[in-house]
């Protein structure tokens, strides 16, 4: 069984905070659209008619695309790929696109969970973001969803905005806690540099927030939720239960995914492969019916020290009995450095031969997990 991801590149506004999306007017889509139904025949004839259990539509912004237009690369990937047993088929939506009747016609080809861009309910912060919503636009997707029944929808939340104080964040988590959604993302805001906000920045425009305010927020959020019987069953995700992504929880299991669109990624157990990132040479290549990948095979090494990045990242955590067996490296001895110094003691935990970070950890866990990689195998 194998997860199905489609890319697609395109922004009505360029957002602040992402680099990659651009502002599109809608004569460019078409060519995309074709481009990426190329790809997934092309795809599907290589894995021979294989079994899809999720199917993820996301990047950029997807309800961009005319109802017309899923509704065809849905009817392509049913023709090329097995959706006989599909678990979870989500969707990217932004607020302003969620109209009952642009819902009600991507549930009836198949759409079985949304997620809906939300971010802030600020009308202030989400016009520094450059959003194409409002606070009641928001609301009114969220109350569509509802009414048409759609039981698992998520809703996604930044924290660490610049321009985003204690008090309105604190707004944003009672908002979404009245709300009551089954799964929330809560990302922390992450500068880049080829950004508008990477660049304002640079030139002191803004302030990013210090990191006693992120930690502030990371542990806001995950107290207010956790009280209100939400499971933070992994950094950036909550749920109630029964609602875990099925699709994003492949990927932190190391299951096999087809990445469809430019820049996306694939995986088949050995190989992992991406698609190149410009859009324009993604057309032209598949006008001629060729995929624009690159591949590399993953050796002992890389396959270990992805497992580490992966299982650390859930409350599930790392089984070090099962990774000292199938690696054949004692993980405590590799990183002793790490295990053996007092002030990182509350970072981690070890109960029946499974490592996890503590929440302190999580906040701080590209340092950590960088720390635990391996040089070699012994």
């Amino acid at each position: 069984m194998t997860g199905l991801y489609i890319h697609i590149p395109f922004c009505e506004r360029a957002c602040h905070y992402c680099d990659f999306h651009f502002r599109v007017n809608s004569s460019q889509i078409p060519s995309m659209v074709e481009a990426i139904g190329k790809e997934i025949a092309l795809k599907g004839t290589r894995s021979e008619k294989e079994k899809i259990s999720t199917i993820y539509f996301g990047g950029g912004t997807p309800s961009i695309l005319p109802e017309r237009d899923v509704e065809e690369l849905v009817k392509t990937i049913r023709s090329h790929f097995d959706l006989s047993e599909i678990k979870e088929f989500t969707f990217e939506l932004n607020p302003e696109h969620a109209s009952k009747s642009y819902l009600n016609a991507i549930i009836e080809i198949g759409i079985d969970r949304i997620s809906l861009g939300i971010q802030t309910f600020s009308d202030k912060a989400l016009v520094k973001l450059n959003r194409g919503h409002n606070n009641k636009m928001a609301l009114e997707a969220i109350e569509n969803i509802k009414m048409l029944g759609l039981k698992n929808f998520n809703l996604d939340l930044i924290f660490g905005l610049p321009f985003v104080n204690a008090n309105s964040f604190q707004r944003d988590l009672d908002r979404l806690i009245e709300i009551n959604p089954p799964h929330i993302s809560a990302y922390s805001l992450t500068i880049e540099p080829k950004t508008k906000f990477g660049n304002d920045w640079k030139k002191g425009v803004i302030q990013i927030s210090r990191d006693e305010d992120y930690w502030s927020q990371f542990l806001h959020t995950h107290n207010s939720l956790t009280k209100k019987k939400y499971s933070h069953y992994e950094i950036s995700n909550y749920c109630k239960p029964g609602f875990e992504s099925v699709h994003n929880q492949n990927y932190w299991r190391e299951k096999p995914y087809i990445g469809i669109g430019p820049s996306s990624h694939s995986f088949n157990g050995n190989f992992r492969s991406w698609n190149i990132s410009s859009n324009h040479k993604y057309i032209m290549a598949l006008k001629e019916n060729t995929i624009p990948e690159e591949s590399e095979k993953r050796d002992q090494l890389m396959m270990a020290n992805e497992r580490i990045l992966t299982s650390l990242r859930t409350s599930r955590g790392l089984n070090l009995n099962s990774f000292e067996k199938e690696f054949q490296t004692d993980l405590r001895k590799s990183a002793a450095k790490f295990f053996e110094a007092p002030l990182n003691n509350d970072l981690w935990n070890i109960k029946d031969k499974w490592l996890n970070l503590t929440l302190k950890g999580w906040f701080q866990s590209d340092d950590i997990i960088s720390q635990l990689f391996l040089d070699r195998l012994t």
